[in-house]
């Protein structure tokens, strides 16, 4: 999997295995963390290959996910977290 360049950050590559071994770290690191199945953990971040090891890492830990894209207005990111009501950071 290939992560164009964008500005400021070279293009990136991974292969399959890397992403889901990330995502086992992370969905690991969720779970000592108190993360219960079914709790909804809010990501911030640009769509990224790191978005695509958090997601699966947050699935793997049974946990529920909502996505805020630093692109969207402050307004409508504040009624998505209090719409989906995340679980506070550990």
């Amino acid at each position: 999997m290939v992560e164009t360049r964008a500005s400021g950050t070279p293009e990136r590559s991974f292969t399959y295995k890397q992403i889901n071994e990330a995502s086992n770290i992370f969905g690991h690191l969720l779970v000592k963390s108190g993360i219960q199945m079914g709790d909804v953990v809010m990501i911030y971040s640009h769509r990224s290959v790191d978005l695509v090891v958090a997601v699966m890492g947050i699935l793997k830990a049974g946990a529920t996910l909502s996505v805020l894209d630093p692109a969207y207005p402050s307004d409508r990111q504040n009624i998505y977290l209090e719409v989906a009501k995340p679980r506070p950071p550990w």
